[in-house]
């Protein structure tokens, strides 16, 4: 939506609904069909809601700004070190130049602040990404690490350390860093 101040100045909003809450659980299989695992997702639907404005400085330039804010399909209770999403707020801002009649060249940068997110999930077991025994205090600590952790995807005889990997099989390494 958009609304017109004055020959310099268009206002522009944006709200947005996601069906997120038709994703109820991620399955890993192998290429056999054979599941690996099961990861309850439960994601629910959200809202983005965004406003901003387009400063035009002359008929080649102009300037746009905006603001969003934009809710996170995961909830506490299944939120995982694979998917450690939280809402984020948006911070936008960019511009067009107008190369001709028919051509535009548009840019822009975007900023994302999201605060850490828990995970709340008991402690999991042996083969898991955190020792045996662990409690959920430290599981949940150890999600800010594991979310800015690198990642690393292998296939067949390459494997993390600690695992071997069944031909077909897909394996990802996660390095903590503390």
């Amino acid at each position: 939506m958009q609304h017109k101040l004055d020959p310099k100045w268009t206002l522009l909003g944006d709200v947005t609904w996601t069906g997120w809450s038709k994703i109820k659980q991620l399955v890993v299989t192998r290429d056999n069909g054979a599941t690996l695992s099961t990861t309850p997702e439960n994601f629910k639907d959200t809202w983005r809601v965004g406003i901003g404005a387009t400063y035009r400085k002359d008929d080649a330039w102009s300037i746009k700004m905006g603001v969003a804010y934009d809710e996170t399909p995961v909830n506490d209770t299944d939120r995982t070190a694979r998917l450690p999403d939280n809402n984020r707020i948006w911070l936008s801002v960019g511009g067009q130049y107008r190369l001709s009649k028919d051509g535009t060249l548009d840019f822009g940068y975007s900023h994302l602040f999201i605060k850490d997110a828990p995970i709340n999930q008991p402690a999991p077991g042996s083969g898991s990404l955190f020792s045996p025994g662990s409690s959920s205090e430290t599981t949940k600590a150890r999600s800010t690490s594991l979310a800015r952790s690198s990642r690393t995807v292998s296939r067949g005889s390459s494997t993390p350390k600690g695992g071997s990997a069944r031909p077909g099989e897909r394996r990802i390494a996660h390095r903590a860093f503390p």
